[in-house]
């Protein structure tokens, strides 16, 4: 999940108070962030701890439960949340593929690698009761 916008405090189904974005990209589909030539983190870091050891994976490893790669990545590039980044445009190509690119040369890229009718991406404003923008293997529902 990805947040855009002024961060605000919103309660969950569990009625737990979390800090989301204006908005929030979901996406259940390959994805990456890049800056230049250089891939910074994406899904793949997803299933890898914090610290690989040795080229080793480790079975115990819960990517669920535990600090991923992609946390430890996310959390210094935007130093624990303290540092954004503005949108300076987005560009949506074939077969539901879609470029944010962001300041500093950073570009965000979610691009479906699967054939299936399965949700690839949602766009939506977190806490308000409005209708998702997603994005389906079938194409767009609202």
């Amino acid at each position: 999940m990805f947040q855009f916008g002024e961060k605000r405090q919103v309660k969950t189904f569990h009625g737990e108070t979390v800090e989301v974005g204006e908005s929030a990209l979901h996406v259940q589909c390959a994805w990456r962030l890049s800056q230049g030539d250089r891939v910074i983190t994406g899904n793949g870091d997803l299933y890898d701890p914090v610290v690989i050891q040795s080229g080793k994976s480790n079975p115990n490893f819960d990517w669920k439960k535990q600090p991923t790669r992609v946390d430890e990545l996310m959390q210094s590039l935007f130093e624990n949340g303290t540092r954004q980044f503005i949108v300076q445009r987005v560009e949506v190509g074939v077969a539901a593929s879609l470029c944010i690119h962001l300041e500093r040369e950073f570009i965000l890229q979610i691009f479906p690698n699967y054939s299936g009718s399965d949700e690839y991406w949602r766009f939506l404003k977190p806490g308000k009761d409005e209708p998702h923008f997603v994005v389906t293997g079938n194409g767009i529902e609202i």
